[in-house]
């Protein structure tokens, strides 16, 4: 006859498992590991790196060629402070998602859209345009269109 911490026990790992499974990404049952971004952190970061980059090409702050790898190296590391993020922790988030193309492919698509608006913001314009979600392309372009190496498994044919 089975005892009641038996029963209690087979009752309660699959509610646990449930609601682990359910805690956003961060669960038991996660796909994304301790320690990378959530999609949204990840956006905010990117956006700040991105503006971090226009600043740096558009030579609006004086810095000698010379000293601009450490003037980089110093504004990202602002960035990460920002977010409370170190650089590791950028690094192994970045390698996450561009592992996981379609959750990358999201955070760009946010990206863009608020580099956009903020864009639209400082140039005065009332008409911010639209928010736009990429939608796959249901033509694949052969390696020879796109004029990319192919990798080995594109050249097995089905």
């Amino acid at each position: 006859m089975p005892t009641r911490k038996f029963w209690l026990f087979w009752i309660l790992l699959p509610a646990l498992l449930l609601t682990q499974s359910c805690d956003k990404g961060r669960g038991i049952l996660s796909s994304r590991p301790k320690g990378v971004l959530s999609k949204k952190e990840m956006t905010g970061v990117m956006i700040d790196i991105h503006l971090q980059e226009a600043i740096l090409r558009s030579g609006k702050k004086p810095v000698i060629k010379t000293d601009m790898r450490k003037y980089a190296r110093s504004e990202y590391l602002k960035v990460f402070a920002n977010h409370g993020i170190t650089p590791a922790e950028f690094n192994k988030s970045l390698d996450y998602y561009l592992m996981h193309v379609e959750d990358l492919d999201e955070i760009y698509t946010d990206v863009i859209s608020r580099l956009e608006e903020m864009e639209a913001e400082t140039q005065g314009s009332k008409n911010k345009p639209p928010v736009t979600r990429s939608v796959p392309n249901p033509y694949t372009p052969t390696p020879a269109e796109r004029k990319v190496l192919t990798t080995p498994s594109e050249n097995k044919k089905p």
